[in-house]
């Protein structure tokens, strides 16, 4: 009876011992983003040639101890039927100090930036019209065959709002309400 508990106690030890290798040494996890705290809807630069830029403040991390590596990401816009895509990454929290992204190392604990998005040359189309707005944040992860998916906003811009974004020296700010869980658009000037 003796002999059959300790291989079963030891059986169980080494299943638990396997798991917590898998969990900590050998499995990345998920790359995750935070649910944005502010999203801007502004031009660059802001005059009448600048191109539409979105900035989406949140935090990457991922589910595993490994981490990831972050090749690029991009935006999917939605308004109305039509699609755009800004595939121009760049981040950081100073407008000075951004780095084109090119590659960035996410681990459990995660990074906060804010993340600029604008339309690669010759491809923009995008103006800010007032509707609402699907806008899909995509990575592309260092092992992956494809893009994920990382999180999807809904947002609306008023036509006053738009009216204000005509002067393309101003921004829309979106900042999550922390009760509603909504967001509330704000207009700033550069």
């Amino acid at each position: 009876m003796i002999p059959s508990l300790a291989l079963a106690v030891s059986v169980l030890a080494l299943t638990i011992s396997g798991m917590t290798a898998w969990r900590t040494l050998f499995h990345r996890g998920r790359l995750c983003i935070t649910r944005p705290s502010i999203v801007a809807f502004r031009y660059e630069p802001p005059d009448p040639t600048g191109d539409p830029k979105i900035i989406v403040r949140t935090l990457l991390y991922t589910s595993g101890k490994r981490g990831h590596i972050v090749e690029t990401m991009y935006l999917k816009v939605r308004r109305d039927q039509s699609t755009y895509v800004l595939g121009f990454w760049g981040y950081g929290d100073q407008p000075k100090s951004l780095l084109a992204g090119s590659g960035l190392r996410v681990g459990e604990d995660g990074v906060v930036y804010n993340h600029h998005f604008l339309p690669l040359k010759g491809q923009s189309g995008l103006q800010f019209e007032p509707g609402s707005y699907v806008v899909e944040v995509y990575a592309s992860v260092v092992g992956k065959r494809s893009a994920v998916r990382l999180y999807t906003l809904r947002l609306s811009l008023s036509n006053d709002d738009a009216e204000v974004l005509s002067d393309k020296a101003n921004v829309i700010l979106y900042s999550l309400e922390p009760e509603t869980r909504e967001y509330r658009a704000s207009v700033m000037s550069q």
